[in-house]
């Protein structure tokens, strides 16, 4: 699976922007969209995923014209902001995992033996 494929899983196949805009965003990141993904590439896939969202956090019409279940603005707005939440909560915890770990990150985390 090449990186823009693992991207538009990672958006459940949702069509917000074409593969030509989505491949920008990839190469913001530092990710050749032709690449093979693999694992290493995580944290800049997430990294991805999370600007992606943030674009469309300000333009919720065009989410709304591909997520139609939200019946208003504010509902589609705190879906999208919970998800965003998610993803930095997901890059935050692969970023401690590749730091050193301290007590404060296991707390929050689960890595390390301390």
């Amino acid at each position: 699976m090449i990186n823009i494929e693992r991207l538009k899983l990672q958006l459940n196949n949702q069509e917000y922007f074409t593969d030509t805009e989505l491949e920008v965003f990839l190469d913001e990141s530092g990710l050749n969209p032709f690449d093979v993904y693999t694992q290493e590439m995580k944290l800049p896939l997430l990294e991805t995923v999370l600007a992606i969202l943030e674009a469309l956090s300000n333009n919720l019409d065009l989410f709304r014209t591909v997520e139609t279940e939200f019946a208003t603005s504010g509902e589609a707005f705190n879906a999208l902001s919970k998800r965003i939440i998610q993803v930095k909560n997901q890059i935050n915890g692969l970023e401690s995992n590749t730091e050193k770990t301290s007590q404060f990150s296991c707390m929050y985390f689960g890595g390390g033996n301390v």
